[in-house]
């Protein structure tokens, strides 16, 4: 029932109860009590008609709100997870600057991927650094640093030279110095231009060294960024 069903239904209670009364003015008390009866009747069955429309309107409340609620949800854009892309690898880069001079010194160096196992006392894997080095009173060279186990480099019995492939190329060798100080864990590349130029376009690198008592193991460098290099 609506508010004009309701205001008319309450004007036509109290007419039809003012009708009785004035018909019926000498009723008795019996009458009277009926009379009253009736008007309360009537106001129950109006409170009932009331509250029946009243949850109605709440019903269509809750759906319309669940039915705009729903469409709003189909209208968000889908939050995606963010992508995180994984770190290239690169040639890692230190420098640092000569107190005397004010020249800089640059180092760009890879680790290789696998590992050579030797024997007692050098087991436990070793690893081979590979590193360009630039400082003005040296120039420029490439160094071979091995973790563990002892380098050759001994022209008389042929092995100063390590044999180093780039990306898909055809195997070739180069030759190579000892330490001054007679360190057997590092060697130096003697034609370190021609490495270089090539290692500015590889992406892969791969190197046999001839370690003492245990053959020559290959070493593996990759990165997605070839070295830069303009010294």
């Amino acid at each position: 029932m609506n508010k004009n069903e309701e205001k008319e239904f309450e004007k036509k209670a109290e007419i039809m109860a003012e009708t009785m009364m004035k018909t019926h003015s000498k009723w008795s008390c019996q009458g009277m009590l009926l009379l009253f009866g009736i008007i309360i009747f009537l106001s129950l069955l109006l409170s009932w008609c009331t509250s029946d429309d009243t949850d109605a309107d709440k019903i269509n409340s809750v759906a319309v709100e669940t039915t705009i609620g729903s469409n709003e949800r189909d209208l968000e854009m889908p939050v995606s997870e963010p992508v995180i892309e994984k770190d290239s690898v690169r040639w890692q880069v230190s420098e640092s600057v000569d107190e005397m001079t004010d020249s800089k010194n640059v180092w760009k160096s890879l680790v290789s991927e696998n590992l050579a196992h030797f024997s007692f006392p050098y087991e436990g894997g070793a690893s081979l650094n590979l590193c360009v080095r630039y400082m003005k009173k040296y120039g420029t060279d490439v160094i071979l640093t091995i973790s563990k186990g002892q380098l050759l480099s001994n022209e008389y019995n042929g092995t100063n030279y390590v044999t180093v492939r780039f990306d898909d190329d055809a195997p070739q060798k180069f030759y190579t110095n000892d330490a001054a100080d007679g360190s057997s864990d590092y060697l130096f590349l003697r034609n370190a231009r021609k490495f270089i130029k090539r290692a500015k376009t590889a992406k892969s690198i791969k190197i046999q060294v001839p370690v003492y008592q245990e053959g020559n193991p290959t070493f593996t460098f990759k990165v997605d960024v070839p070295l830069t290099w303009e010294y």
